[in-house]
């Protein structure tokens, strides 16, 4: 009797915080296909307490657009940056940690603008393994580089 009641205290027990967070990290050979389905938004890191979720960023500032993409071991003679069709493209290879290994290759790009804008100016800068790009841009519509979407596709290889 005794053992029933227990059994039955236990099973009424909400499930702790922390199993809900541990299948972040499980593999997905075992998963229900609740969990196998890929997300839209950003999962932080349960022990993250600051800084940017993302390893990159965009921004529609005064002025222009600052984009900034994460890329550890990489110098600025390492980086290849080009610009085709109003969007722009990058691609650089960090430093191998070790002789025998190959480093990281990061790709990416972000469509940038509509037929509404004029490039002015692309600024980058790469500095400590982050590459900023300030692009300086002219819009036709005052409010339109605010209100416009840019899409970005990041890749590391």
């Amino acid at each position: 009797m005794a053992s029933t009641a227990l059994l039955t205290k236990f099973l009424r027990r909400k499930t702790p915080l922390t199993t809900a967070v541990s299948t972040l990290f499980l593999s997905s050979g075992g998963m229900p296909d609740s969990l196998n389905k890929p997300r839209n938004k950003i999962v932080p890191h349960p022990f993250q307490t600051g800084g940017p979720m993302s390893p990159y960023l965009h921004k529609a500032v005064k002025g222009g657009v600052l984009l900034r993409v994460n890329m550890p071991g990489v110098d600025q003679t390492q980086l290849k940056i080009r610009f085709e069709n109003n969007d722009i493209f990058f691609e650089a290879e960090g430093q191998p940690e070790h002789p025998s290994e190959r480093g990281r290759t990061y790709k990416g790009g972000f469509g940038l603008f509509g037929p509404n804008f004029k490039i002015a100016k692309i600024e980058p800068e790469m500095r400590n393994g982050i590459l900023r790009v300030f692009i300086t841009v002219h819009a036709v519509d005052e409010n339109a580089l605010l209100e416009s979407d840019c899409t970005a596709s990041f890749t590391t290889l």
